[in-house]
C-alpha cells in the first residue's frame, strides 16, 4: 500500500530542488558578470571592409577600457598598417590612448598561395579622458620612414582616422 502523502512530499523535495537550482544559475550569472567586467571587454572596431577614409562616428570609451581596430592588409607589397608614435604625441592623443600593439593573421589559403592578404589587429588601451583623432596610415614603412626623417608631410598617407572621446 502506497502513503497518500508521498506524491505530496516528493513534490516538495522537487520544489526545494528547483528553488535552490535557480539560486545557484542567478549566483553564477552575478559571477559571470563580475568575470566580464574584472577582465575588461574589448570594444573590436572591424574596418575590414570599410573603404572610406574616416570611421563613421566617434568611438565613445571610458578611462581603463581597450580597444581593437582590424584593418586588411597584403603586406608582401610592402604595404602594412602603421601607427606613428609621435603623431600620437602631437595630436594629444598620448595621454588619452596607449598602443597595446599589433599583430597580423594571415588568411587561410591554399598551399602555396603567395599574395595572401590578411588582417592586422591594432590594439589600444585608454589611460586618460579627452578627445582626439586616431591617424593610421597605409605605406611602405621606409618610405613613411624617410618622410619623417626629412620632416616631410604624411597626411597623403592617412588612411584612417578614427575620432576619440574619452571619459572618466
Amino acid at each position: 500500500p502506497q502513503n497518500p502523502k508521498t506524491p505530496i512530499i516528493l513534490e516538495e523535495t522537487i520544489y526545494k530542488y528547483i528553488i535552490k537550482i535557480k539560486r545557484m544559475t542567478r549566483q553564477l550569472i552575478a559571477l559571470m558578470m563580475l568575470s566580464a567586467v574584472a577582465l575588461g571587454e574589448v570594444l573590436t572596431l572591424d574596418l575590414t571592409k570599410n573603404r572610406d577614409d574616416n570611421h563613421d562616428s566617434p568611438l565613445e570609451l571610458k578611462v581603463g577600457e581597450s580597444f581593437e581596430v582590424l584593418l586588411r592588409e597584403i603586406p608582401i607589397t610592402g604595404y602594412i598598417w602603421q601607427l606613428i608614435d609621435a603623431d600620437l604625441q602631437s595630436s594629444g592623443l598620448a595621454s588619452i590612448i596607449k598602443n597595446k600593439g599589433s599583430t597580423y593573421q594571415q588568411d587561410e589559403n591554399r598551399e602555396g598561395a603567395v599574395g595572401v592578404g590578411g588582417v592586422r589587429k591594432m590594439s589600444f588601451e585608454v589611460i586618460g579622458a579627452g578627445v582626439g583623432d586616431l591617424n593610421l596610415y597605409y605605406g611602405r614603412s621606409w618610405e613613411i620612414t624617410a618622410k619623417l626623417e626629412a620632416g616631410e608631410d604624411l597626411t597623403p598617407n592617412i588612411q584612417k582616422i578614427i575620432s576619440i572621446v574619452a571619459k572618466m
